[in-house]
Parts: structure tokens; sequence; C-alpha cells
């Protein structure tokens, strides 16, 4: 320690800036010297990110969210958050992102945290909630996401968006720089998609994750309509969770990388700049396999593509979860008979060789990576 008081406060400072809020703010308590160290850069950070390991310190960043939720209150960490915003002296915001268990009933917070940012003009917006732990009789109720307050002018600089467990509804007016939408566990309106592209005139990157749409219930299908900016598109979808598979249209002719799970895909439109593709949750299906065929003929730039029985699904906070192969089949002889990487025995000894036969009679000089 007494090397460390050599040091000038402002590599001190610098030193400080890269811990996180809890733990920066715990270094006042070394001496005099460092009480205020802190606040110069903590509180004019335009990344403002309130998680666990940021309210509760990094010691806690790895703890399984069951465990945080019996041992930190919510209130808790909702007071740290504002007490923070009150404190805080930056002149703009780049980034805000919660990760926490929230829900439609800290509405009033979250709303007053999302304005935070948009009035000082951020360009990323994150919210991750989740369902707390408190027993299988806990009323849950979905955040309406806030388009009012999105209607501001600073709203027009938001260029990422990223929801988790909220309600969003149609979009009525532009997002004039949104390039990045993700979607995740969202219930959307019945009228989203369709109004989408026409109301993000640059959107880039599009994630739907798990979403639920009235009319996705009713029709069971999912129509992504074209766009000249549209380069990236990823539909992963989980048929355990409702016990079908839905049908996918895609007309973005401009894809450059597409990865889906859980859609029988029934229509795509020449997909002429096509580079990469992930098949994900694959079955060995009909469909997917003639899905498969008709990429590597249509694709001529295409240059990966991945075919993976494990569906993939990003869960928040960094962390992917892998769902259970083959599910919509036989689970009591598939779920006794995996291997340690969770791939099914059947899988390895006859599906990933049907579907590599199957594959034979398209040439292609693309990379085919059968998992």
């Amino acid at each position: 320690m007494d090397r460390i008081n050599e040091l000038p406060d402002d590599v001190l400072c610098y030193i400080v800036s890269f811990l996180g809020l809890k733990d920066a703010v715990e270094t006042s308590l070394i001496s005099h010297r460092w009480r205020h160290l802190w606040k110069p850069l903590i509180l004019t950070r335009p990344n403002l990110e309130f998680d666990c390991a940021n309210m509760f310190g990094a010691k806690h960043a790895q703890l399984n969210f069951s465990l945080i939720e019996s041992r930190f209150k919510r209130q808790v960490f909702i007071r740290r958050v504002h007490e923070f915003l009150r404190l805080y002296s930056g002149k703009k915001v780049d980034t805000l992102r919660v990760s926490f268990y929230l829900d439609g009933k800290h509405a009033a917070d979250l709303d007053e945290w999302i304005l935070f940012a948009i009035e000082k003009g951020a360009q990323v917006l994150d919210l991750e909630l989740f369902y707390p732990f408190l027993g299988r009789g806990y009323p849950h109720r979905d955040y309406d996401f806030p388009h009012q307050l999105l209607q501001l002018s600073n709203s027009s600089s938001l260029k990422h968006l990223s929801l988790r467990r909220c309600v969003l509804k149609s979009l009525p007016y532009q997002f004039n720089q949104l390039t990045t939408l993700e979607l995740r566990k969202v219930i959307l309106d019945e009228n989203f998609i369709a109004c989408l592209f026409s109301n993000c005139l640059l959107l880039e990157r599009l994630t739907l994750s798990n979403f639920v749409s009235n009319c996705e219930v009713g029709q069971r299908s999912l129509i992504i309509t074209d766009h000249p900016r549209l380069t990236d598109l990823k539909v992963l979808y989980n048929p355990c969770s409702w016990g079908w598979r839905a049908n996918l249209e895609i007309s973005a002719a401009n894809l450059v990388s597409l990865e889906h799970a859980g859609y029988d895909i029934s229509c795509i439109k020449a997909p002429r700049h096509l580079r990469s593709v992930q098949i994900r949750n694959c079955h060995g299906t009909l469909y997917e396999i003639e899905f498969a065929i008709l990429i590597l003929k249509m694709a001529t730039k295409l240059e990966k593509m991945v075919i993976d029985p494990l569906g993939k699904f990003y869960k928040g906070d960094g962390s992917w979860v892998v769902e259970e192969p083959y599910c919509c089949y036989d689970k009591s002889y598939e779920l006794r008979n995996v291997d340690v990487d969770g791939v099914p025995h059947l899988w390895k000894r006859k599906v990933r060789a049907y579907i590599r036969e199957k594959l034979k009679v398209v040439m292609t000089d693309a990379q085919v990576i059968i998992l």
C-alpha cells in the first residue's frame, strides 16, 4: 500500500476507473487521501452499467441469480441506482445497461432511469430483466417499455436497443438512428413486425429470440420483409416452449449473416449476399435439409454454414443457455444417451452422417460444419 500511495492522484484515479461502482466507492475507506479519488471519473463515466457486480461488488459477479435474489433485496439495488444518478455529474451518457431482477412493479424506477439516459443523449439502451425466484405463486408482471419517453427529441440518438422480459408495442414513430435491435423473451404487439422496418430505416442487425407475438400465436408464422440495410438476422425460437414449430418467411435480400433455430423456413428471397448461415437446434428434418441445400445452391458468396443439434439461446448477463437436444422427440431415449458435450448419440451415429450425405448433391466452395 505504501508504494501505491507514492503514485500521483491522476494515476490513482485512472486505476480506480477500472473498478465497478461499488468497489470504486469502497476505496474511499482506505485513507483520507482516497476519500474523493473515485468521484471525478466514476461520477462522469459515460457508460452506466447497473448489475449485480456494479451494485454489490465484483466478488458477486459470478453468483447464480437464484442466490442473488435471496441475499440482496431489490430495493437495495434500486436505492443505489437512484443515489448514483443523483450524484452523477457527467454531461453525456453513451450507454445505459440494467441487468437485475426487476419487472413491471418497478416501472416508475425503470422509467426514471431510461429518461435520465435519453435526456443525456444515450446511444445504447440495454434492459435485461429477470423474474425473481420468490416461489411459483409470485405474480410476475412484465415491464411495459415506455414509448412516450422515446418520443423526446434526444431519443433520435438511440442506435442500439436491447430488451429482455418486456412488453413492446407497435412503433408509432421513427427511430431515425437505430441500427441494432435485440428482443429476447419480449411480448410484441401484433402490428410490431409489420411497422418495424418502415420506422427503423437504418436498421442493420435484428435479433428475435423466444419472443411472443399475438399474431404469431394465432398464425404460427413470422414474416421478415425486405429492408435495404438489414444485413444480420438472428431468429431463435424454442419450439418446446409452445409444442410446435413455426414458419419463417424471409424477404430481406441483402442479408450477409443468418442464424435461426426452431423455425421451418418456408420462403427466402434470393440470398445473393449471404456469407454466413447457422442452423441451430437442428433435428435433421426434411425442412432443415431442404433449406440447407437451397442456401448452398443460391448463396454464391456463402463462406460458412454451421449445422448444430443444440439450441443456444441468450440467457442474459453475457451468458447463453443450451436447450435440451431433440426435446420434441422421445426424451426417454435421448436424454439417457448423450455425451459429455450434450450431443445425443443418435445424432453422432446416424443424423450427422445422414445430413452430410444429403448435402453431397450440392457442389459448393463454402465450408460446411456439422457439429
